[in-house]
């Protein structure tokens, strides 16, 4: 899959609409269309953004390996504007990694032992 196609499925996932998603990128509602009609690639800095926002990891968007997309339904509330969402999942990825270098710290300690 094109990286246009999984920021449109990412997108439509999550019911955003294309202006939604521009206004929270700062761009214009036709720049981001370039990006999911592949006219345009996204800069890196882009991806990063858009991987906080749908919770998943850079390399998923990009190449559709890594980490998929979390249920995100807790923060999708459309009180919330998506800077707000963008914070809480980049707090959950966060906590997701501890997590993992918790885990094999203790596997290396149990290893030693």
């Amino acid at each position: 899959m094109i990286i246009g196609e999984t920021l449109k499925k990412l997108r439509k996932q999550q019911g955003y609409t294309q202006k939604q998603i521009a206004k929270y990128l700062h761009i214009s509602q036709s720049l981001y269309a370039k990006y999911e009609t592949q006219t345009r690639n996204p800069p890196i800095k882009i991806i990063k953004k858009l991987s906080t926002l749908y919770n998943c990891n850079e390399e998923y968007i990009l190449y559709q390996e890594g980490t998929p997309p979390l249920n995100q339904q807790m923060f999708h509330n459309k009180k919330m504007d998506l800077q707000t969402i963008a914070k809480m999942n980049k707090i959950c990825l966060n906590l997701q990694e501890m997590i993992k270098l918790y885990e094999n710290q203790q596997h290396l300690k149990q290893v030693k032992e």
